[in-house]
């Protein structure tokens, strides 16, 4: 007996309606309900039923799956489903679609395809003599993100085909559901069932709203549930869950956007795209710094940058997020976490303003250093040279302590002097007033005069000074002074960290 005689409408009803609360013939054409399955739940027999009853009212049946590879057969819904396949293949009026998994991770493009597949199975009803479509669509996603995405298919998909004679069983794993989205599908006002006791039974009416009340209110997952309200209300790092498409839609974002004026429901519902809330001086940047990343095949993504918060505040973001793609390397979708820097930013401007300051301030100095050099000068250099003309001059006779006192104020002086024209020096280089008067000079010249200098300094310390060159007739072209100075201080240190009699 192969499965086509098996399942006859008249031996379905009959062997279900006596197991189930649920009736087949409480889904009307152009009703809708969703099957939650366990994996050890009779679920084919209730597909088979569904597709069946379909046939009775000369409706062409389609079950719509996702494409699954042989090998990722893990459970007997699956194995049965080809089984049942695979049987039918023969009947004029069934139809089996197999759909790309990779539409399963973005529900607009998911329901796009459905639509047009939709409409064209319609024509092909009505050309062969069909009264309407009875379809069965399969869906699965990631726990966490089912509730959300067959909302979104069911109000999609039939607000879509209200001229269509159309009669749909979406089916979902249980696992897919967390325990909150079920408490949320029993208050839905879908046509939900799910098999208890051996019995397909409305979700609505297995539990009273009192009792869903108390379990939502039980203490344990009133415990759970503050735990982690207080990780995201209290952590700076927002997750969120968005697609490629234009402006970027948000599938999920956690409850600590409002840290910047938004709901969770806002951006989920597509009342704001993520690309509305970024500030439009900064959307190029990000667009174009993101187009780098998936054109070198990169899956993570980080950027810096500016978004609005409702009232159109500023704010800085730093983004990390992992790109998704489908099997030709596009991009599909984007999870990662946003966190708020703007405190950051705002120190590392202060920073950058005061070290403006600071480089304005030092600049002022330094002019101010330079433009002083005649002014500390010109009194300096008449003080020495007074002094040196009481000591070498015919102005009548010195004691010996008056003597000691002028040869004091000369060195003193002179030594005063050095110091000035090294400060001055400095202060010229930073306030870019340094000049060089370079010329060809005979290197050995300086040498001469840089040894003249110091061999003072080399007999004080009974040191041997050897000066020597390749050829005494190499020319350079420099500044001789300048030159002259650099030589002196190297040579002048050697002497000082050279041990005496070296």
């Amino acid at each position: 007996m192969n499965l086509c005689d098996r399942y006859t409408a008249g031996n379905i009803m009959q062997e279900y309606f006596g197991k189930m609360d649920f009736s087949l013939s409480e889904v009307p054409h152009g009703g809708h309900i969703t099957l939650v399955y366990k994996n050890d739940d009779d679920v084919i027999d209730f597909v088979s039923s569904f597709l069946n009853s379909g046939s009775k009212c000369n409706d062409l049946c389609i079950w719509i799956t996702p494409e699954i590879k042989e090998c990722e057969y893990s459970n007997a819904f699956f194995e049965e489903r080809m089984a049942l396949i695979s049987q039918r293949s023969c009947s004029s009026n069934f139809d089996h679609v197999l759909v790309d998994p990779a539409l399963l991770s973005n529900a607009d493009t998911f329901c796009n395809t459905i639509l047009e597949l939709l409409e064209t199975k319609q024509k092909y009803a009505i050309a062969n003599g069909f009264n309407g479509l009875r379809v069965n669509i399969d869906l699965t996603a990631d726990k966490g993100q089912m509730l959300p995405f067959l909302r979104h298919c069911r109000e999609l998909i039939i607000s879509s085909t209200l001229d269509i004679e159309l009669t749909i069983l979406f089916t979902c794993p249980l696992e897919s559901f967390s325990s909150s989205e079920v408490f949320d599908l029993m208050d839905d006002k879908g046509n939900t069932i799910l098999k208890k006791n051996g019995m397909w039974t409305y979700l609505v009416d297995l539990l009273s709203k009192k009792y869903r009340k108390h379990l939502r209110s039980s203490p344990e997952l009133m415990k759970k549930e503050k735990k982690l309200k207080a990780i995201y209300r209290d952590s700076p790092v927002v997750a969120f869950l968005r697609n490629s498409e234009n402006g970027f839609p948000i599938d999920f974002v956690s409850d600590n956007i409002s840290q910047f004026g938004y709901s969770a429901e806002d951006l989920t519902s597509h009342k704001f795209l993520y690309g509305d809330i970024i500030h439009p001086w900064d959307i190029d940047d990000y667009l174009i710094s993101l187009s780098e990343c998936i054109k070198n095949n990169s899956n993570e993504f980080k950027k810096e940058y500016r978004i609005l918060d409702s009232e159109r505040n500023i704010h800085w973001v730093n983004e990390t997020s992992l790109i998704e793609t489908d099997n030709s390397g596009n991009p599909t979708r984007f999870q990662g976490i946003i966190v708020d820097i703007t405190d950051r930013k705002k120190a590392e401007a202060m920073v950058i303003q005061a070290k403006l300051v600071a480089e304005v301030a030092n600049k002022t100095k330094s002019e101010f250093l330079a433009n002083m050099s005649h002014e500390l000068r010109t009194p300096l250099n008449a003080v020495i040279g007074f002094s040196n003309a009481l000591i070498h001059t015919d102005v009548g006779p010195l004691n010996e302590k008056q003597t000691r006192y002028i040869n004091n104020i000369s060195k003193s002086g002179k030594h005063l002097l050095s110091l000035i024209n090294d400060i001055l020096d400095l202060s010229k280089i930073e306030a870019d007033k340094m000049e060089l008067h370079t010329e060809n000079i005979l290197f050995v010249d300086v040498l001469n005069d840089v040894e003249s200098i110091v061999s003072p300094l080399v007999q004080n310390k009974n040191l041997c000074l050897n000066m020597s060159i390749e050829s005494d007739d190499i020319h350079i072209h420099a500044d001789k002074l300048k030159l002259k100075q650099v030589l002196f201080n190297l040579v002048s240190n050697a002497i000082k960290f050279t041990p005496e009699g070296g």
